[in-house]
């Protein structure tokens, strides 16, 4: 993934995905408890994060980018 990609997944991950998955986490403590809750939230943020990176790594193949 070329530079300027990779700090713009980064930046999509830290300000857009995060507070989405913090904010579904709040939900899934009140619906299962913490301890489910924290393992929910996790495997929803390392899952939202690989897809934003595929699809990230994607677009800079089809721009012609190695």
């Amino acid at each position: 993934m070329p530079r300027p990609l990779f700090w713009l997944w980064a930046l999509v991950v830290v300000l857009i995905l995060t507070p989405i998955v913090l904010t579904a986490g709040f939900f899934f403590a009140e619906e299962y408890g913490p301890a489910i809750a924290f393992v929910l939230s996790f495997v929803v943020w390392a899952y939202t994060t690989a897809m934003t990176y595929i699809a990230f790594r994607t677009i800079g193949k089809m721009l012609g980018h190695q």
